[in-house]
């Protein structure tokens, strides 16, 4: 098929990607492996649109995120004895979510908190200055300003 979409799935290990959910439902079909679900994305590096075969863990954490929602995904080595399979880790930075009447509102509180998480992990990696908690806390105020406008 000359109109595939790039598979997100095929991202090196290890590195971060910054994508944008483009629609709040995955396809859903089935092939030989059995039943897939393709959600697509839109990878922010390069704006360019790619597809996503999420595995069940991953589409646990899509399935509850609108169109619009921000994600870092990456891609990890799993070991399974001399096999090595990968495993997608799903990071939401900014959370659409969908409501029970099909309208979405944004998870402000989801925003914050992985904001905060963030910024103390970023003063854990930088040694030798003496943070403060309003050091932290306008880390994670940037953080938040920057994510959700």
């Amino acid at each position: 098929m000359e109109n595939q979409k790039p598979k997100l799935n095929n991202i090196s290990y290890n590195k971060d990607t910054r994508i944008r959910l483009l629609k709040s439902k995955p396809y859903i079909g089935k092939n030989g492996q059995g039943e897939y679900r393709m959600w697509t994305f839109t990878d922010l590096e390069d704006n360019e649109t790619k597809v996503f075969f999420a595995p069940e863990d991953a589409h646990a954490v899509l399935q509850n995120l609108g169109e619009g929602s921000e994600l870092i995904l990456r891609k990890v080595p799993l070991q399974d004895g001399s096999k090595i399979s990968p495993k997608f880790e799903l990071t939401v930075v900014n959370a659409v979510a969908r409501n029970g009447n099909g309208k979405t509102h944004v998870d402000h509180g989801g925003i914050m908190r992985e904001c905060l998480k963030s910024a103390v992990e970023i003063t854990k990696e930088v040694d030798g200055v003496p943070w403060r908690s309003e050091d932290i806390q306008r880390i994670s105020v940037a953080m938040y300003i920057s994510r959700t406008h």
